[in-house]
């Protein structure tokens, strides 16, 4: 499954050097990830939500970062009247989880239920699970670690719950960005016992322009 410590290392380093900015705006417009595309990103995880016929009501973000998108999912979420929502954050770099955790707690409300480190190829055991959502995550790992998450996430998501990951299409030949197509996610989706009842390609608002692919899951 690849050297997970090496990502680790990897995004440790990019901490250390103080480019969280970076890790937020990384496309040619800063604006992109705290304006129009976090409020597309917030839409499709609150459909996903809403696709969820069981009775949990633990979301999971793999890979949250410093926490672009779990913060304001779980204010979003705080204010919603249909249940309690509890919002997890998990992530491979024990600096950006302490960075989002400090960010949580400046604001008036702090509202993310918990940020847990993981080791990079385990998911915590946080079911069950509502929805898991992983955003731009799943291209930085080998494709069986990919989908060892997938399934691990299957087996905390009961009957109903629901899946939703973003990933990049293609390969950039490094550890970094490793191959997912439609039929490799169908594959692993379908082996976790998630049908996908949604597949779709966006190109990315990024220098590079590579296309984004979106795939959404409903545990059958």
């Amino acid at each position: 499954m690849g050297n997970a410590d090496k990502e680790r290392d990897f995004w440790e380093t990019k901490a250390a050097a103080g480019v969280y900015v970076a890790i937020e705006a990384i496309g040619p417009d800063p604006s992109m990830w705290d304006g129009a595309q976090l409020e597309s990103d917030l839409q499709r995880i609150l459909r996903a939500i809403d696709l969820n016929k069981n009775d949990s009501t633990r979301i999971l973000d793999l890979g949250c970062g410093i926490g672009r998108v779990a913060i304001p999912l779980a204010q979003r979420l705080a204010v919603r009247s249909d249940r309690p929502w509890d919002v997890i954050g998990v992530d491979i770099s024990d600096s950006m989880l302490r960075y989002a955790a400090a960010r949580d707690r400046a604001l008036p409300n702090p509202s993310v239920y918990d940020w847990v480190l993981c080791d990079g190829r385990t998911l915590p055991r946080y079911g069950p699970l509502a929805l898991t959502y992983s955003l731009l995550t799943l291209q930085h790992i080998p494709r069986d670690a990919a989908a060892d998450y997938i399934r691990q996430i299957g087996e905390q998501t009961p009957l109903g719950g629901a899946l939703l990951f973003q990933t990049l299409e293609g390969t950039g030949g490094d550890f970094l960005w490793n191959e997912m197509t439609e039929d490799f996610a169908t594959e692993i989706c379908g082996a976790a016992g998630f049908e996908v009842v949604e597949f779709e390609r966006v190109k990315s608002n990024t220098a590079d322009n590579v296309t984004a692919i979106w795939v959404t899951g409903v545990r059958t």
